[in-house]
């Protein structure tokens, strides 16, 4: 499961680092610098790591990777220098419009925390508290 908070006028992006496979937790990265971006996957992390790749080489959509027969499908995140939010779901984005943008399992709890005027990482924190999907530490970066 996973976690992922930016907070806007902050210029934060968070993520908790638990991943799951069945009984087994691990512990990953799941927010990372490409150029001037931010990038945070969600969901398979074999698919995650292909979309990242896919970022790393300048999101051609043409060559947009899916998920593995059997994967569960993944998303990645970016947060542009100019502090813009894109969802991605397929090789085309979506604009995020709002100034806080949460996901994943904690996303709930994150983006109260936000609203609140918690910051990104201490939204993530608050989100480990109370949504088991998320947890083993706080990754942060900033425009």
């Amino acid at each position: 499961m996973t976690t992922i908070a930016w907070d806007g006028r902050r210029k934060t992006l968070a993520a908790d680092k638990r991943a799951t496979s069945g009984t087994v937790v691990r512990t990953v990265t799941k927010i990372h610098r490409i150029g001037s971006d931010l990038v945070g996957i969600s969901g398979n992390l074999a698919h995650g790591m292909a979309l990242l790749d896919w970022a790393r080489a300048g999101y051609v959509a043409k060559e947009f990777p899916s998920p593995s027969k059997g994967d569960d499908d993944a998303y990645l995140v970016r947060v542009t220098r100019d502090a813009e939010v894109f969802r991605y779901e397929g090789p085309h984005a979506f604009k995020v419009e709002d100034e806080f943008f949460t996901t994943g399992s904690g996303s709930d709890y994150a983006m109260a925390a936000l609203h609140m005027g918690l910051t990104a990482r201490q939204a993530i924190e608050l989100a480990s508290r109370l949504e088991p999907g998320t947890g083993n530490g706080v990754d942060v970066l900033e425009l």
